[in-house]
């Protein structure tokens, strides 16, 4: 292309190829590397813990021959593990929620109820992929529940808007409603706003959703069925969407045909533990929120430009200069 010597040429050569090769890659950064990051499979934290030192435990706990409530502290555990089988978008993940008494020792006996759900989960946006297998008695098989919403998290750059959340009682997804902001502290010092969503549950009969073995008794000769209702407050670091605390007012208990509670089974009114919520404001901090993969790749790219027109400037001055030499 210009009369240069071998050694000028080369130079050319290799500068205009990272040049081009800059602008490649400014262009399919962002494509390869989308913005939004996947929660980790391998998170640390994995399980919040609430707990309710006055909680009412109704007799459908505390075993054959029991006919009036109790109080007594009570645990609540929401367990989450992402896994295997997983993609760049998509994860396995299993939770697990319980209930136990915090005064008994002996785990079987302290255990009120138990439920596993397996299911597949949107890493970006937290939002169920499908259905779950859910396993919630005893030496019977898992059944299939139709996933709503979000759950093990809310959407990366969460938003102040209302979104669906799944509610492992009801089965079933109900508004989580944005409320506000506050600031919480990390154990380095940094403060950082956390977005507050409140979600209502209205009471309703428990088994118009599904079966299960808790679902009515009988009380005094007459049928009484199960409702469930209440609010719980979620606490969620918008830049990863991961959830940082949680509190529930919720009451399971028993109405007969009139409508009136004749017994109830659990009153909860907890919250996650402070060291709890400590431990997984300072996770979510370290997950950071979106890549800056759009930011750099602007930025490689127009790098890769600017590269680009100074060796044609210098070319084109060393050929001008050959040509004023030559005359």
């Amino acid at each position: 292309m210009f009369s240069m010597n071998s050694k000028s040429r080369i130079v050319a050569v290799f500068v205009l190829g990272l040049a081009s090769a800059m602008i490649v890659a400014g262009v399919l950064l962002p494509r390869l590397f989308p913005e939004e990051r996947p929660v980790p499979l391998s998170l640390q934290h994995t399980t919040f813990t609430l707990e309710d030192e006055d909680a009412t435990v109704g007799p459908g706990y505390l075993g054959v021959g029991e006919e009036d409530p109790i109080q007594a502290p009570v645990a609540r555990q929401f367990n989450m593990q992402l896994g295997q089988p997983a993609t760049e978008e998509e994860a396995t993940v299993r939770v697990g929620v319980s209930n136990a008494r915090t005064n008994v020792k002996d785990d079987l006996e302290s255990l009120l109820d138990a439920q596993v759900y397996s299911y597949r989960v949107n890493r970006m946006n937290g939002e169920a992929v499908g259905e779950a297998k859910v396993a919630d008695s005893p030496a019977t098989p898992p059944k299939a529940v139709e996933m709503e919403g979000s759950w093990a998290k809310f959407p990366v750059d969460t938003q102040q808007q209302s979104y669906e959340y799944f509610d492992w009682t009801a089965r079933h997804a109900y508004p989580a409603e944005f409320r506000g902001t506050e600031r919480r502290e990390t154990s380095s010092g940094d403060e950082k706003e956390i977005y507050l969503f409140r979600q209502e549950i209205p009471s309703e009969k428990v088994s118009s959703r599904y079966s299960g073995i808790r679902n009515a008794i009988v009380k005094d000769g007459d049928r009484a069925e199960l409702y469930h209702g209440g609010w719980r407050e979620l606490a969620v670091e918008p830049e990863s969407g991961m959830i940082v605390g949680i509190e529930e007012h919720i009451r399971d208990e028993y109405r007969n045909a009139g409508g009136e509670v004749v017994e109830p089974l659990l009153k909860f009114e907890g919250r996650t533990t402070e060291a709890n919520e400590r431990q997984m404001l300072d996770q979510a901090d370290e997950l950071g929120g979106k890549r800056s993969t759009e930011k750099w790749g602007r930025g490689v790219f127009w790098a890769g430009v600017i590269l680009l027109l100074a060796a044609l400037v210098v070319a084109l001055r060393r050929e001008r200069k050959r040509r004023a030499t030559s005359v």
